[in-house]
């Protein structure tokens, strides 16, 4: 599945001015959250390094 990436989908902290500007993005849905299935979001779960597997982003065979 390719899921295109635009630059306004992620926020570089590096080149960010300052706090107040990483927060203003992140308070704002960017255009790669239509790949969410925000019906099977889940809380409570287990802090861990990503596998960087899609189905950890897409609700799609969980194993839940």
């Amino acid at each position: 599945m390719g899921l295109g990436i635009a630059e306004n989908d992620y926020i570089d902290i590096y080149k960010a001015k300052n706090i107040d500007e990483i927060l203003e993005f992140l308070a704002k849905s960017m255009p790669f959250c239509r790949y969410c299935d925000f019906s099977k979001i889940s809380f409570g779960r287990k802090w861990e390094a990503s596998g960087k597997k899609l189905s950890e982003w897409m609700g799609c065979n969980r194993g839940e």
